[in-house]
């Protein structure tokens, strides 16, 4: 029996792994190994990814958001963005240094406040 699975890792590249088994009994407790290691590790990324919130006045629609998401996902430390531009949120994962992503929202034009 062959089991294949594909992992995907916080720097957004993907893994494949192939492993065999010779019995239906042992391909069971592979994939009860992997979904074990899978559990650790998702609970891991969440409780040692930091978040920011924003409150950007200033985005009025989508073009708004993707200009900004843009400008912060070039910042050093910056994992992933939300932006929702009816809200005027900004979500930020990582550990981005908070003075540089404030100088990058207002060179884009927008007013930016930690909420």
């Amino acid at each position: 029996l062959l089991l294949i699975f594909s992992h995907n890792n916080a720097h957004r590249t993907c893994s494949n792994f192939y492993m065999y088994a010779d019995s239906s009994e042992e391909m069971e407790q592979w994939i009860k190994s992997i979904n074990e290691v899978r559990s650790l590790s998702s609970s891991a990324d969440s409780v040692a990814t930091p978040t920011l919130q924003l409150h950007v006045k200033g985005m009025m629609c989508e073009r708004c958001s993707h200009h900004v998401k843009r400008a912060l996902l070039k910042s050093p430390g910056v994992d992933e963005v939300a932006v929702d531009h009816e809200e005027e949120t900004v979500m930020i994962t990582g550990k981005p240094d908070v003075s540089e992503i404030l100088a990058r929202l207002e060179e884009a034009g927008f007013v930016p406040s930690v909420s």
